[in-house]
């Protein structure tokens, strides 16, 4: 999922974070994304994390401020 996070400059910053199936490696999963990624040219994400998408509603959809709280909250403490 692709969020938007304030960055210190008053701009955003995007992040894409990815939930992984139970067992794959994280360096695994770095590996087999960095081709999509670097294809996404300045479309790009400015960081990519590894975290459970949290979900809400009855329909469980991804609730996407969840997300973004999340990555912001992440970065916060110098993930990458």
């Amino acid at each position: 999922m692709l969020v938007g996070i304030p960055a210190g400059d008053g701009d955003e910053r995007l992040v894409a974070v990815v939930q992984p199936r139970p067992g794959v490696p994280e360096p695994a999963l770095r590996a087999a994304l960095s081709e999509p990624l670097r294809r996404m040219g300045t479309a790009r994400p400015d960081a990519l994390l590894f975290a459970r998408i949290p979900l809400s509603g009855r329909s469980r959809k991804p609730d996407r401020a969840a997300v973004s709280a999340l990555a912001a909250a992440r970065l916060g403490r110098g993930a990458r």
